[in-house]
């Protein structure tokens, strides 16, 4: 019986380490496919490699860690390391690691870590995705805000464009250049020319090769809104 078994043990070995010098090709594989996709964000996951044994106590503090990650110049599988026995210091009331865990290529780590990783890696490729959607609704959100923030409604764009007019109006000077309106952001495109539509429409403004100005009937009749618009601080 035990003979029968050193022998299948044997065979078990032999295709074992067969299977095993070609985890590197597979890690390899992997990096290549995800350095295609130019992520570039740092994942990690949070269960530890190497599982506590029976009666020893929980490694999750200390890892190793699989993650994504640059390290050697390059996006790729990696392992944060073991901390060394000196590197643990005092924490509070017990002994803590301080600092960041050591990284390293998966593909450098030993066959043990290798071999763990393995069934990690469906999750890992997961929160890399999950990762990338987060940060690219961070961003969306965030470019949403800001056009928001710096769009103005079409009543601005009128008190802009009326301050504008009037600014050149009163100085007088033939010399001076009419006056341009730019919007500052795409959407604020149609509201000014549907500003600059009305006012040359009801004849407050003349237009000359896409620039502007008052027209003496135009100025009288939003002076008073220049005014206020002026005394309250507004656009």
């Amino acid at each position: 019986m035990v003979e029968k078994t050193m022998r299948e043990l044997a065979d078990l070995s032999l295709r074992l380490n067969s299977e095993s010098n070609s985890i590197n090709a597979t890690i390899v594989a992997l990096n290549k496919k995800l350095q295609t996709l130019n992520i570039g964000l740092e994942v990690w996951l949070e269960d530890s490699l190497i599982q506590a044994l029976p009666g020893d106590e929980r490694r999750d503090g200390i890892g190793p860690y699989l993650g994504y990650c640059s390290v050697e110049d390059e996006w790729q599988l990696a392992v944060r390391a073991r901390p060394t026995p000196h590197a643990w210091e005092p924490v509070g009331s017990g002994v803590g690691w301080v600092g960041d865990l050591p990284r390293s290529p998966l593909t450098k780590a030993t066959r043990e870590i290798r071999l763990a990783a393995l069934p990690q890696l469906p999750f890992l490729v997961s929160k890399i995705n999950q990762e990338a959607q987060r940060v690219l609704r961070a961003i969306q959100d965030a470019r949403a805000l800001c056009t928001q923030s710096l769009t103005m409604d079409k009543n601005d764009i009128l008190a802009t464009v009326l301050k504008g007019l009037a600014a050149r109006f009163e100085e007088n000077n033939p010399r001076r250049p009419r006056a341009t309106f730019t919007p500052s952001t795409p959407e604020e495109e149609k509201p000014l020319r549907e500003v600059l539509a009305e006012l040359r429409a009801e004849g407050s403004v003349a237009e000359f090769a896409g620039t502007y100005e008052f027209t003496p009937e135009g100025y009288r009749k939003y002076r008073s809104q220049i005014e206020w618009v002026r005394t309250t601080g507004g656009l």
